[in-house]
């Protein structure tokens, strides 16, 4: 299984991500979310050897949506996927959603804006 943690780029360049430098997990509600201008999905490495990281690039005025959806499909089976995306004052723009036990699942940057 193939698990991730966040990341946020804030927008004087610094990195806040899930655990500090002590393994302490950072609440994703104590960082300023108007500060953010990219979030990813990052994968933890050491455990899966998974190398595509997943970014969303914000613009001013948007904050991020982080999530970790769980599915439970039968008595023990679990199905985690994660969701990717951004919003504005007047709502969602657009989330992904990264299951990545599926083969097609890709790394890269996404970017949503609303249209004219």
């Amino acid at each position: 299984m193939i698990s991730y943690t966040w990341r946020l780029t804030l927008d004087d360049g610094s990195i806040v991500e899930q655990y500090d430098e002590m393994g302490e997990e950072v609440l994703f509600g104590s960082v300023d979310l108007t500060r953010v201008r990219s979030a990813s999905w990052v994968p933890i490495r050491h455990l899966t050897g998974e190398k595509k990281t997943h970014t969303l690039r914000l613009d001013p005025g948007q904050t991020p949506i982080l999530r970790r959806r769980h599915r439970v499909i039968g008595d023990r089976d679990t199905v985690i996927s994660y969701i990717l995306g951004a919003r504005d004052e007047e709502g969602v723009l657009g989330e992904s959603h990264i299951n990545p036990e599926a083969a097609e699942t890709i790394g890269g940057v996404l970017h949503y804006t609303r249209g004219p």
